[in-house]
């Protein structure tokens, strides 16, 4: 089966599902919820390298969330559907659905899947499956910047687009069925499937796998170790890179700049560049 019906195909199937199973329904674990959220929103901080989130989204500490996860994995769906706010503040929500899911599965041990329709969200979500510790999470809709940041187990299926994902993840699956702008920046493990194009992988990139089924523009520049795979072209590959593997089944424009070690093998050319 093509890639592109494969996207179709699960992306038919989930929002079946979401619709057949998911009821946005407002009872007391939602409203609940929805009442926290109200008085927790804030405007996410990026003038912060690494902005401890946890503190700056929850300044009441983590009893608000103890709270707001005494609730269903099918409350958590209907709260995100809920949820409302200004652009900025839709930003953060990521952040506060993911110590949502990650408290929910610590207080109940929960083993199935945490379905998050944002699909009608205005603006793009930051920070879901942020610090994610095994929950399987799966996204209808695009997503915005910190998806899957210093996540350390668990899986997240995206179907639709992200701005970044998998930053400083140490382990864990990340499948997105659509494309990214930066994918694997700092990443130290774990596993991430593009299925359409990704523009900057792999920087700075400390071990892991990564996969791009289609072009993608830079890849493993100031690599350090790990895998990337490129199914189709790139523009250039390997700058600064310091070691790993990158292998290009397309054409590479630019390969090995000012490579030390590593090595880049491009089928296309029936080439390896070391």
């Amino acid at each position: 089966m093509k890639i592109s019906e494969t996207i179709e195909k699960e992306y038919a199937d989930i929002a079946s599902t979401t619709n057949s199973e998911i009821k946005v329904t407002k009872n007391e674990a939602v409203e609940n919820i929805l009442a926290i959220w109200k008085q927790t929103k804030i405007y996410a901080d990026y003038k912060k390298p690494e902005p401890e989130y946890q503190s700056i989204i929850f300044p009441d500490g983590r009893i608000g969330i103890e709270k707001a996860a005494k609730c269903t994995a099918e409350d958590i769906a209907s709260f995100c559907i809920l949820a409302d706010g200004t652009d900025k503040e839709i930003q953060s929500l990521g952040f506060f659905l993911s110590s949502i899911i990650n408290e929910h599965q610590k207080q109940t041990g929960f083993s199935g899947e945490y379905v998050l329709p944002i699909h009608q969200k205005n603006a793009r979500i930051d920070g879901i499956g942020f610090q994610n510790n095994g929950a399987s999470i799966k996204v209808i809709g695009s997503v915005g910047y910190y998806t899957g940041k210093h996540m350390a187990a668990g899986i997240i299926t995206l179907v639709g687009d992200a701005f970044a994902i998998g930053e400083g993840m140490y382990g864990g699956n990340i499948h997105i069925l659509g494309s990214t702008d930066n994918v694997g920046k700092d990443m130290r493990g774990g596993v991430i499937h593009i299925t359409e194009c990704a523009a900057l992988v792999g920087e700075n990139m400390k071990n892991g796998k990564i996969t791009v089924e289609k072009n993608c523009f830079y890849a493993g520049e100031s690599m350090k170790s790990g895998h990337i795979i490129i199914k189709g072209n790139v523009e250039r590959a390997g700058y600064m890179m310091e070691n790993g593997i990158i292998e290009i089944f397309g054409n590479c424009k630019n390969g090995s700049w000012h490579t030390t070690k590593g090595k880049i093998k491009i089928y296309e050319k029936c080439k390896n560049i070391v």
